[in-house]
């Protein structure tokens, strides 16, 4: 398969969308991205249906992230929290995209996270999640933090799994131009058990790159707990993974949604 025959596959880009400001970077990349490959974005807003039910409880509390004062959770007021978000990230990515040139849609979805997330994205060629909340500084106390850690990550390389197979190789091809677009440095993390098959398998992933420069270094294996350990590792500002089906599962999915460190794209 060629290049151009694997980059044809590229016609719909999915992006779970949760915050305005944490989102805001990540959609100006993928709208690039999106342009340059003539592709669609479709943004997906889930209300969590478990946070929904937590608002319900009786001892539900929120904590405010500005004075730490905590006042009962109220299902009224979560409701009119999320249309607002949604609102906001709705704006953010009609901007993203208009300024690059490409069509947009927008769905709100209730119900479970990853289960409303893989509905809505099975027609997708590739699926974008933002880094989970706990890695990203929050509140008005820390906006200077934020900006500072969102110019950071904006220099933090691209980082791809390869494990030679054919999906890590398409993920490969979308790495190679996610670095170049973004001006970024490219991680390949060799994910090989065998340490005598380290150097065939980069002289496979130095083929694919025809001479694009990288740093490579070795994983023990693909298991979604080395790769996460190892992005963490080379403060990675973009993962990107083969998604086949084991990745495409709803219980992973969970998992990336609750310890990605960065935000992560999963190319099928």
């Amino acid at each position: 398969m060629t290049e151009r025959e694997r980059e044809r596959r590229i016609r719909r880009i999915a992006v779970a969308l949760s915050s305005e400001r944490s989102d805001a970077p990540v959609l100006e990349t993928i709208a690039q991205l999106a342009s340059e490959m003539a592709a669609e974005i479709t943004g997906v807003f889930v209300e969590d249906v478990d946070l929904l039910r937590l608002a319900q409880l009786p001892f539900a509390r929120e904590v405010s992230l500005l004075t730490s004062a905590e006042r009962p959770l109220e299902s009224a007021e979560l409701e009119r929290q999320l249309r607002v978000q949604a609102a906001a990230v709705q704006r953010a990515l009609a901007s993203s995209a208009e300024r690059a040139g490409v069509s947009w849609t927008f769905s709100v979805r209730r119900g479970p996270f990853a289960t409303q997330l893989l509905e809505a994205t099975l027609d997708v060629d590739l699926t974008v999640l933002g880094a989970s909340r706990r890695e990203l500084p929050h509140g008005e106390l820390h906006a200077r933090t934020r900006i500072a850690w969102q110019s950071a990550a904006a220099r933090n390389p691209v980082v791809i799994v390869y494990d030679g197979s054919d999906a890590s190789a398409r993920a490969l091809k979308i790495a190679v131009r996610l670095a170049r677009g973004s001006a970024r440095p490219l991680t390949v993390l060799l994910a090989v058990r065998r340490v005598e098959e380290v150097e065939a398998v980069r002289a496979r992933a130095q083929a694919f790159l025809g001479g694009e420069p990288a740093l490579y270094r070795r994983i023990p294996g693909s298991e979604l707990h080395d790769v996460l350990r190892a992005a963490r590792g080379e403060s990675a500002g973009i993962l990107v993974l083969g998604a086949g089906e084991a990745l495409l599962a709803p219980e992973i999915i969970k998992q990336l949604r609750e310890e990605l460190p960065c935000a992560a794209l999963l190319v099928r």
